[in-house]
């Protein structure tokens, strides 16, 4: 959808568009990576309110792209 719009745009939006389209394809992949190496250090464990914070944030990115 988000591509057929800009390809059928005029010359300047897809110039306009395509930073924030591959932003948004690249920034849940840092906050995942970031929420693993987290979860996997262990120190989830004495921040829960951050951790689930972080958890919310993340399913609304995923949602949103």
């Amino acid at each position: 959808m988000v591509r057929n719009r800009k390809l059928s745009g005029t010359e300047g939006e897809p110039k306009n568009f395509l930073f924030p389209i591959e932003f948004t394809k690249i920034l849940p992949l840092v906050i995942a990576s970031f929420f693993f190496s987290r979860m996997y250090s262990g120190s989830f464990l004495k921040d829960k309110k951050r951790f689930f914070w972080n958890l919310g944030i993340r399913n609304q990115l995923i949602l949103v792209l």
